[in-house]
């Protein structure tokens, strides 16, 4: 059976009429009246239901004129609802999309795949037809996840997250996120989390699961890098990609001497003017043997003491190994082995040994909690200024250096490794962006501590100050709350927001325990 655009009349009936209005011509395939004996009826119901559905909904939405009256809360809690529905709507979509890839009826010889399939059937496009099939596969793999969607539970960008990275996947990845418990803890996340920071642990618990695999993509990233510099009538036409490790250092540099966006230049105008700022510099920057290379970069990596040992055991068990390769190479009259940074065979060799060396243990991350590849991790352990920052128990920092009066250098780091992103419920702004508060005000005797500062962004930095907002540290979260699905990602602590009248500062959604203020949580 190959039917599809399949338009539903809603009719007054219990299960309904419909008709197929396909936008394909009739030499193409079945319309209506073909189905008759190929269990139209059981086809007729099933369309009906959805018929029905369609008209409910067309009653809720008519609705929505008497509600604009309503009380705001009854407002929302309509609102949320009508949101909750998506999610069924997708995994029901989803299931039976991958009914009919296993049954392959609808794929032509010029469908290169699924999804260009579903993208010609659906008018949707070629990415979003690549999308619906890779829900479709995870849907089937990850049922307990999918329920929790479906139930409005979870919102359906995070689906999207887990499609992205289970299909495909490594063996240990997929065994561990399809297990009921990694499903439970996937969903328990996604609750807590809004999808840019779910995807984050995500990543984490893969790189935990895999480490190879962020070695993989990180060099595969790499081979695809290109810069272009076109020179036209209305200027020079930058065009690019990087890795995203370089990437993340473009993109720190350009908000190091970049301004804020203001009514004379627009965001993209800042990072432009940020760019041309970087390449005076560097052409004003003296010289030493005609290198440029005399700064190192200020890079924060966090990783637990027992990766640290395991990575450190493996370089160094792999640095000896090199050099007697090279003696046994010096005496054969070869060349001693290339040690590039990404291709060359003795650096893959040492992030592989390391690699394999951590695998299970917490990984690598940047201060944004960004998996960190293993060559990455070598070249900036053998070429970088290392500073202590010991964490306790719920990654809490313990050592941080001297005290200082302002929040910067080590103080700093120790607050943003800790909170990782702006702690107000909701937000999710990076840590790069955020300021550090003081919980208890310097103005009214609170001590410039790691222990009494908050991240948060400027925008509600200002809100704190202006709403008198008073802000609670919480016990962390049991570490094993984050396993399964969530293994490897450091702790998130949780805050407290009160206004002056004591209210729960929340981020609107309807559960308690989904909100990062009511349940205690620092980000939505």
């Amino acid at each position: 059976m190959n039917v599809s655009a399949v338009v539903l009349a809603p009719t007054t009936g219990a299960t309904g009429r419909w008709a197929a209005a396909s936008r394909r011509s009739p030499a193409d395939g079945p319309t209506a009246p073909a189905l008759a004996g190929l269990g139209s009826a059981a086809v007729e119901e099933v369309l009906g239901q959805v018929a029905t559905v369609r008209d409910l909904l067309a009653q809720v939405r008519a609705a929505a004129a008497a509600g604009r009256g309503w009380e705001g809360q009854a407002r929302q809690a309509v609102l949320l609802a009508v949101q909750g529905l998506e999610g069924a709507v997708q995994v029901s979509r989803a299931a039976w999309l991958a009914a009919e890839t296993a049954a392959g009826t609808s794929r032509r010889p010029s469908d290169r795949s699924d999804g260009e399939m579903w993208s010609r059937l659906s008018g949707t496009g070629t990415a979003n037809g690549r999308k619906a099939v890779a829900q479709a596969e995870t849907v089937e793999l990850v049922p307990v996840f999918a329920a929790a969607v479906e139930a409005g539970r979870v919102p359906t960008p995070h689906l999207d997250e887990v499609a992205k990275v289970l299909p495909g996947a490594a063996p240990a990845v997929v065994a561990e996120l399809t297990s009921p418990q990694g499903q439970e803890a996937l969903a328990d996340l996604a609750e807590q989390h809004d999808p840019r920071t779910f995807a984050r642990h995500l990543a984490a618990a893969v790189a935990r699961l895999d480490p190879v695999v962020v070695q993989d993509r990180y060099e595969a990233q790499h081979r695809d890098r290109y810069l272009h510099l076109s020179d036209t009538d209305r200027g020079t036409v930058v065009k690019g990609r990087l890795d995203a490790r370089a990437g993340d250092a473009l993109r720190r540099a350009l908000e190091l001497v970049g301004g804020v966006p203001d009514e004379e230049r627009s965001s993209e105008q800042v990072r432009a003017d940020a760019l041309e700022s970087l390449a005076l510099a560097a052409l004003a920057a003296p010289t030493a043997g005609g290198s440029t290379a005399q700064v190192r970069p200020h890079v924060t990596i966090v990783m637990d003491a027992s990766t640290w040992a395991a990575a450190s055991t493996a370089m160094a068990a792999e640095s000896s190994g090199s050099a007697e390769r090279g003696r046994a190479a010096e005496s054969d009259h070869v060349g001693p082995a290339l040690d590039d940074p990404v291709t060359g065979s003795g650096c893959v060799t040492r992030a592989e040994a390391v690699a394999t060396a951590v695998r299970g243990l917490p990984p690598v991350l940047d201060e944004d909690g960004v998996p960190v590849p293993m060559s990455h991790l070598t070249r900036v352990l053998c070429d970088a200024e290392v500073s202590r920052l010991v964490l306790g128990a719920g990654s809490t920092p313990l050592d941080v250096g001297r005290n200082q009066r302002t929040y910067c250098g080590g103080l700093r780091r120790a607050v943003v490794v800790r909170d990782q992103r702006c702690t107000w419920p909701g937000c999710s702004t990076p840590a790069r962006w955020c300021e550090v508060h003081h919980i208890r005000w310097w103005s009214r005797g609170g001590p410039t501590s790691a222990e009494n500062g908050v991240l948060v962004c400027a925008h509600h930095h200002h809100q704190v100050h202006t709403h008198d907002v008073t802000i609670t540290r919480l016990r962390p979260e049991p570490r094993a709350r984050h396993g399964g699905g969530g293994g490897g990602a450091r702790p998130v602590p949780r805050y407290e927001f009160r206004a002056r009248d004591g209210r729960l500062v929340t981020t609107g959604r309807s559960s308690p325990g989904s909100d990062r203020g009511g349940g205690g949580g620092g980000r939505g």
